[in-house]
């Protein structure tokens, strides 16, 4: 699918950023004569939990609706019985839990984000937005893609509200089956905006992460054509997000 181009909105509002669609095959950086080479690669924190943390009876009923949710989505999309794609995801989820990862810092943007021990960054599409600060992906796996975005905040607006105004340039382009909830992102509550495209039985589904901090809102983009699979991983890399002081 075609990443959407900026969105065309009045004057006053900032545009959200651009949609996310697989990264072409090519090289990744961080090799000999990459404009991006700077990786800071550091074992995650003791003590965290790759999944998303849940505290109390209201958590874990929280957790529960998701995840029937999730499989109730994968049951639909892949005409499985509920209870095949119950097995499938708990599968899944259960492989989560074993996943290494990698710190990548980036000082220059305020951010570190935490990925798949064999993730590698991809310099930023500045065509695709000028937003974009680095791409991430499995180099083996084509079907799920991470972008951050950081760009200046409107005066007072929250994280829903950005996603809102997400919302509005996403629907133009074809997606729907919009969902926008409160979502743990760097410590504190942000939004979570989900959609969906789907094209020829396809689908291209988008999880973007909004935190506004100060006059800075910063969005972890991730897309992905196996949703049901991918929603725990871009759940706990939200949560391992780092805003990282001033420099």
């Amino acid at each position: 699918m075609e990443a959407v181009a900026d969105a065309i909105v009045g004057p006053g509002v900032d545009p959200p950023p651009n949609l996310l669609r697989p990264s072409p095959a090519g090289p990744l950086g961080g090799g000999k004569g990459d404009r991006f080479p700077r990786i800071a690669r550091h074992p995650p924190a003791t003590g965290s939990s790759p999944g998303v943390e849940f505290c109390g009876v209201e958590g874990l009923m929280t957790a529960n609706k998701h995840f029937k949710r999730r499989v109730r989505e994968r049951a639909l999309r892949t005409g499985e019985s509920y209870t095949a794609a119950l097995r499938h995801l708990r599968r899944i989820d259960a492989q989560e839990h074993l996943v290494q990862w990698q710190r990548i810092e980036k000082p220059d943007f305020g951010y570190a984000v935490h990925v798949p021990q064999n993730w590698d960054e991809r310099p930023p599409n500045l065509k695709n937005s000028p937003w974009e600060t680095a791409r991430f992906g499995d180099p083996t796996d084509r079907r799920h893609t991470v972008i951050v975005f950081r760009s200046t905040a409107r005066l007072g607006w929250t994280a829903a509200e950005v996603a809102e105004g997400t919302q509005i340039s996403l629907q133009a382009a074809g997606f729907g089956e919009f969902h926008i909830t409160d979502a743990q992102i760097a410590g504190q509550t942000g939004a979570r905006l989900a959609c969906a495209k789907y094209d020829t039985g396809r689908v291209w589904a988008v999880r973007h992460y909004f935190v506004v901090h100060d006059d800075v809102r910063l969005t972890l983009g991730c897309g992905s054509s196996i949703p049901e699979e991918d929603d725990p991983l871009f759940a706990a890399m939200a949560e391992r997000f780092e805003i990282l002081n001033p420099v």
